[in-house]
């Protein structure tokens, strides 16, 4: 019996360590992600403008465009459960209006004037009765051509602009392409 006591005591001595929380360097699992709702609005979109008029843009989806949605955090702050937004490229082509303020002159971005038939572009937009309004244009590609630069970056040094980065690594991107069509060709004789 009074092994079992002497047993039970050392036993008890140790059970707080055994219940308590695990340390804080262990590491948490990855967030759990779960596709954001139908009533979700990106206001982000990225693609390939097909149309242009004065007054309005249209865009066929491509490119990547993820957005995170954080719903629940750990105790420690790190993230528990969050909702993911990726862009879906299948869908049809999608109008934007210009907003007034991006007619009389964008604060940053590219203007209005800048954009071509065949950009890669990224616009922020808000939704108001029903109309897609976009509010800001940001140029990525532009096939045969150079991206413009940018609101403002006349002042930036050459190498923190916008304009600059994007033509490079278009370049870089197309000089690749044919480099392997080069190479590939050369195979084939």
């Amino acid at each position: 019996m009074r092994r079992f006591v002497a047993l039970a005591l050392t036993g008890a001595a140790f059970a707080p360590v055994a219940w308590a929380d695990p340390p804080i360097d262990v590491p948490r699992p990855p967030p759990i992600q779960i596709p954001v709702g139908e009533d979700f609005y990106p206001g982000h979109y990225r693609g390939r403008v097909i149309e242009l008029t004065p007054w309005a843009v249209t865009i066929k989806f491509e490119g990547y465009v993820q957005m995170n949605r954080i719903i629940s955090y750990h105790p420690d702050g790190t993230v528990k459960v969050e909702q993911v937004y990726i862009q879906d490229n299948n869908q049809p082509p999608k109008d934007f209006v210009f907003h007034r303020r991006l007619l009389r002159g964008p604060y940053r971005g590219h203007a209005v004037y800048d954009l071509r038939v065949g950009d890669v572009v990224e616009v922020s937009c808000a939704r108001f009765r029903g109309v897609e309004q976009c509010s800001e244009i940001e140029i990525y590609r532009r096939p045969g051509g150079k991206v413009p630069p940018v609101v403002g970056e006349e002042d930036a040094p050459a190498e923190n602009r916008w304009s600059v980065r994007m033509n490079a690594e278009q370049a870089r991107e197309e000089n690749s392409v044919a480099a392997l069509l080069r190479i590939g060709l050369g195979l084939v004789r």
